[in-house]
């Protein structure tokens, strides 16, 4: 079977979103930015009469994000919001004879499903589970709905009210199983699942069977341990279709059953290795993996599949450098925010069926282009450059650099929706942005994640440094005016960058690490995450590495910082930005330290959102733009 797909870029739409070509008539503000809405989770109904989609956006109010969910006819018109709605409503998700629309909501406390007719009607709760669903579908006749919840603990639940909530690691956890329960209302049939924690499932089409992922424990250490099984709903039976090491995860039913799609790491634990879309046939049999030779990287995007009516191909997403490859309905450009479209695959023609952010249109375009170079090893590099709305050929402007979390993310020429660095502020106020996809991004294949591994700091801080001196010497860019910034490990990168260099006039640190030794035990245990990943990281563990782990900490660099760092921290947060200020204040270095009180890893009330948006943005004017 030779398997096709559809290639739809982000950067090829700038002329339906309806955007000029250069400024407009307002400026571009804090607040303008906060107010962008975003639009995810578009569903086509089966009929294909009717589109669903979830926009969110921020709630001054409540100082969250409230999401809200509109259908919208196929064929474009004015969308129409759910009756009755609620801050919490998300996920719908269309029936399969398309008469109704269910979807999870936490207007009664837990996540729970609520099942609605028409979008007018006020919607019916139809779970009452103890603990969150995390995710649902629809049989294929519409009489049932399964669903994923983790097992309630009473005991547990009972201790925690009167204050006996101590947390011991590794104990506590109740894995998450599949629910069946009638639309009509009833009682929730639970499938046995030998102990083992479900991530994702599918009915098969005539409703005989499931499909689940399963990790083999609900403990997060066990997360690059999933196997794929699938059950008889009529005699409980259940059989292994990929059971193997690494994940396996996301599996999906084709059109008629036979074939069973899914997400793998191949049979390797392997957090930086490739990934692949796998196919198994249902009831067992050999595995094919299907993109072996696909110009492009499904790390990032394979976690969702859908097949065509007549089971000829597979739909799902993958990423290729500075762009996307988008096979849903949820499209954006560099230049407007994302909105939903509908494209028929086999005339191509698309619809255009949201406007979500039409003010947008009076701000001053935001205009990316993707640029390349080599680095010092001759790995080739690429990354995305914004440039001032007024700038203008052979100016030489002030620039940031803008480094990635991951550092297995991506830096791509979409249009930029921040809540930590204000890049429509930025570029307006007179700074370049550039975005470098440094080694161990995704969207570049497994060849190009692996050079990080006992590369950390070193390797990615010369594509970093490479592509700065390929602005500069273009005459994009100010030598003397350059800053640097990121989060999570774009954080470290920072920190790391600054105590190797003084090249740049300022800094702004997020959520960084500085020694890997100390953070190993820590993010390993508070969240129970999976230690594959920094074994692979080091080749090993701290005690039998440990001239790998403080090669590659910043703490040992400290000492050498002389660049004034604003320093940013999430109270909840494990990051070492205390220390970093710490060091900094005694070496008298300029710096500011800021703590987020009830924030983790990342920052996620809009109030600190703006905030921090606003310390950086005046951050990097004091030190880059004041004479």
């Amino acid at each position: 079977m030779r398997w096709s797909h559809v290639r739809i870029a982000l950067m090829l739409l700038p002329l339906m979103c309806g955007m000029p070509a250069f400024a407009a008539s307002r400026p571009w503000t804090l607040d303008a930015i906060m107010d962008l809405k975003t639009v995810s989770d578009p569903q086509i109904s089966a009929d294909g009469s009717k589109v669903v989609y979830v926009v969110t956006g921020r709630d001054v109010r409540r100082n969250s994000y409230s999401s809200e969910i509109w259908v919208v006819p196929a064929t474009g018109g004015v969308g129409q919001r759910l009756a009755g709605s609620h801050f919490s409503d998300a996920h719908p998700r269309w029936s399969g004879d398309g008469g109704s629309l269910a979807f999870l909501s936490r207007r009664g406390g837990e996540a729970e499903i609520y099942v609605v007719n028409t979008p007018g009607a006020s919607p019916r709760k139809l779970t009452d589970s103890p603990e969150d669903v995390i995710d649902f579908k629809w049989s294929p006749d519409s009489r049932y709905i399964g669903y994923l919840a983790a097992d309630p603990n009473p005991e547990r639940e009972a201790k925690r009210r009167t204050g006996d909530d101590a947390i011991v690691a590794g104990e506590g956890y109740t894995p998450t199983r599949l629910r069946i329960i009638p639309v009509e209302g009833g009682s929730a049939r639970v499938l046995p699942s030998v102990g083992r924690h479900l991530l994702s499932f599918d009915w098969a089409p005539d409703g005989s069977k499931v499909v689940y992922a399963a990790q083999k424990s609900s403990a997060g250490r066990d997360a690059f341990h999933v196997d794929i099984y699938e059950a008889d709903l009529t005699s409980g039976r259940e059989t292994p279709l990929v059971a193997q090491p690494g994940q396996d995860l996301a599996p999906a039913y084709s059109r008629d059953g036979s074939l069973v799609a899914f997400y793998s790491q191949r049979g390797a634990l392997s957090y930086f290795g490739e990934r692949q879309v796998g196919i198994v046939p249902s009831g067992g049999g050999t595995i094919r993996y299907i993109t072996e030779c696909m110009d492009g990287d499904v790390f990032g995007g394979a976690a969702k599949f859908w097949w065509s009516k007549d089971g000829s191909k597979l739909i799902f997403g993958a990423g290729k450098g500075t762009s996307d490859y988008l096979f849903s309905v949820k499209k954006s450009t560099h230049s407007a925010p994302g909105d939903v479209y509908l494209e028929d695959l086999e005339s191509g023609h698309e619809t255009r069926l949201s406007d979500v952010n039409p003010q947008a249109r009076d701000y001053a375009a935001v205009n990316a282009r993707t640029v390349r170079w080599k680095s010092k090893d001759g790995l080739e590099i690429e990354g995305v450059l914004r440039l001032p709305f007024d700038y203008t050929q052979g100016r030489q402007v002030p620039l940031l650099v803008s480094l990635h979390g991951g550092p297995t993310g991506a830096a791509l020429e979409s249009f930029p929706v921040p809540r930590t660095y204000p890049t429509q502020v930025f570029l307006q106020e007179g700074f370049a942005v550039f975005e470098p996809n440094f080694r161990g991004s995704i969207n570049y294949g497994a060849t190009f994640r692996s050079p990080t591994i006992e590369a950390q700091g070193f390797g990615d801080m010369d594509d970093i440094m490479t592509g700065v001196d390929m602005l500069i010497d273009q005459g994009i860019v100010d030598s003397g005016r350059l800053g640097v910034m990121g989060w999570s490990y774009g954080g470290y990168l920072s920190v790391w960058i600054i105590g190797h260099s003084n090249r740049f006039k300022a800094a702004s640190i997020g959520a960084c690490t500085t020694d890997w030794v100390s953070w190993y035990a820590p993010s390993i245990a508070n969240k129970e995450s999976a230690p594959e990943v920094l074994w692979e990281y080091f080749r090993g563990k701290p005690w039998d590495r440990l001239d790998i782990y403080n090669r590659h900490s910043p703490r040992y660099f400290l000492k050498n910082i002389k660049t004034p760092s604003l320093v940013l921290h999430g109270e909840q947060d494990i990051d070492s930005g205390p220390e970093v200020y710490v060091a900094l204040r005694d070496l008298n270095v300029p710096v500011v330290y800021v703590t987020y009180p009830r924030e983790g890893h990342g920052i996620g009330e809009p109030v600190h959102q703006r905030d921090l948006m606003s310390r950086n943005l005046e951050w990097f004017k004091k030190w880059l733009l004041a004479p």
